[in-house]
């Protein structure tokens, strides 16, 4: 049924992440949103879900996914587990964050046995650094589409721009900073 149907987007997902978790925004965004233009949702999945129908409305929940995953221990895989939430409940927490780490965990179990004899294969060293360069611009896709849902009003940029400049400038922790710009952001609305 529909929990079938959302561990395979989130397994297909999983299967193209290389190196990043970040890079699987732009697959969610496409697979959840596509299957929300062509399926009434309000039958099959929660009330906060049933909602996206457009990028739009997928994006603030992402958002918000995305910044809690920011403020926990752990991978990005976590915003699986949420997005599912918003799905199907605690089922669809449990499906979508394990069908999205599935691939990588069973591909490192598939190649760990033969990874010193893998590792001295120049065409597989090319093709690596061609997989490195995809996801470079998977994460420079997922930038542009959360940039563009979170960071869209001037006081937004003005506090990625501190935020910035103090990790990098005055080496502030990045907990610390997070919880500056959350201040920042509550005072404004």
């Amino acid at each position: 049924g529909e929990l079938a149907y959302w561990a395979s987007v989130f397994y297909t997902t999983g299967a193209f992440v290389f190196a990043n978790p970040q890079a699987f925004i732009p697959f969610l965004v496409t697979d959840v949103v596509d299957h929300a233009s062509y399926h009434d949702l309000s039958a099959v999945v929660s009330t906060a879900a049933a909602e996206w129908s457009n990028a739009r409305d997928f994006e603030r929940d992402l958002v918000m996914g995305f910044a809690i995953t920011q403020a926990l221990p752990g991978p990005m895989f976590n915003l699986g587990a949420f997005l599912g939430m918003l799905l199907k409940g605690p089922a669809g927490a449990f499906v979508c964050w394990a069908a999205l780490i599935l691939p990588g965990t069973l591909l490192f179990a598939g190649v760990l046995p033969s990874w010193e004899a893998l590792r001295g294969h120049r065409r597989l060293r090319e093709a690596m650094r061609g997989v490195n360069a995809a996801t470079v611009g998977l994460i420079v896709a997922a930038l542009v589409q959360l940039w563009n849902f979170a960071v869209g009003e001037n006081i937004f940029k003005i506090i990625l721009a501190m935020a910035s400049f103090m990790l990098a400038s005055w080496r502030i922790p990045s907990p610390l900073i997070a919880l500056a710009a959350a201040g920042l952001g509550v005072v404004y609305f």
